[in-house]
């Protein structure tokens, strides 16, 4: 007798949770737990995931931007990429508008060897 699943998530044998909801998943990898970030970190580190091309691994939104997706302030969205970049996990490039104004930094996923 095969056990019927019920809520909004389905576990696969492949372990990989599937959303009922029909909504955009990003997939962390697991081992990401063991790494030891602060739950800030962790939490900017996946908002930057949901804006990343999956092709190019990078991503351009702003840090008031990622501060509301994760009810953080700015000062400490930066504190979070800079302990992501300490770590190896993201690689950030600050860019210039040509009129020389600031404008969002791009962040590049990093591979790290222990993923």
């Amino acid at each position: 007798m095969k056990e019927e699943r019920t809520g909004l998530y389905d576990i696969f044998e492949s372990n990989y949770v599937s959303d009922r909801r029909k909504q955009p998943l990003i997939f962390v990898n697991r081992r990401l737990m063991e790494f030891r970030l602060s739950a800030n970190a962790l939490a900017v580190y996946i908002a930057i995931l949901s804006h990343a091309d999956r092709k190019t691994a990078r991503s351009f939104p702003s840090q008031d931007r990622l501060g509301e997706m994760v009810r953080l302030s700015a000062p400490t969205v930066r504190i979070a990429i800079r302990e992501l970049v300490e770590r190896g996990l993201l690689r950030m490039e600050r860019r210039v508008k040509p009129s020389g104004g600031n404008t969002s930094c791009l962040y590049e996923i990093l591979d790290h060897p222990d993923f």
